[in-house]
């Protein structure tokens, strides 16, 4: 899907299709019209359509509950690096990683989860693509549009009442590996 929107960017046309189902086709006269390409990265999600004389139905293929955050996303560090290497498929423009994190209010996996999608990130610029920028999201607890305050994806836990912030112990990870690559 991300790559139809990518054509439609670089070339200006948008074509979608679902066999049997829809086709959509749309030419603009706008090309390449941005500086860089803003990656939010959370999850995959496998679909499975069914189709049937009847119609067609589809349903969410899950993962096991250890590699799934508070939000119910399976942790897949290596989709953020295939969506980097599509993205460089189809431009040489720079790459910000603008959001990529994990509701995790145990703490249990943030640690884990920075470090793999840390370690994929530098494998694709080992590999040449043009990423400039990476932000975990969030630095504090905050509200999800979704959830309200009670998912927690900051690098700080955030006590509502008090509004005290205090750094999660997994997130330490994080400066612990820009240092270490400061080296």
């Amino acid at each position: 899907m991300a790559e139809m929107h990518l054509n439609y960017l670089m070339d200006g046309v948008f074509n979608f299709s679902l066999p049997g189902a829809r086709r959509v086709s749309y030419t603009s006269g706008v090309r390449e019209a941005f500086d860089f390409v803003g990656l939010n990265y959370y999850t995959r999600n496998f679909q499975k359509f069914v189709f049937s004389g009847e119609g067609h139905a589809r349903g969410v293929i899950k993962s096991p509950p250890e590699k799934l955050t508070d939000m119910g996303w399976e942790i897949y560090p290596e989709g953020l690096y295939r969506a980097l290497k599509m993205i460089t498929r189809h431009t040489p423009k720079p790459i910000y990683i603008t959001e990529n994190g994990l509701a995790d209010d145990s703490d249990t996996r943030r640690a884990g989860f920075i470090e793999e999608h840390l370690r994929v990130l530098n494998r694709a610029v080992a590999e040449g693509m043009n990423v400039k920028g990476y932000f975990y999201w969030s630095l504090l607890d905050n509200f999800e549009w979704a959830f309200g305050f009670t998912r927690r994806f900051g690098l700080y836990h955030v006590d509502f009442s008090t509004l005290r912030r205090t750094l999660r112990a997994g997130s330490r990870k994080y400066p612990e590996i820009i240092l270490e690559s400061r080296g």
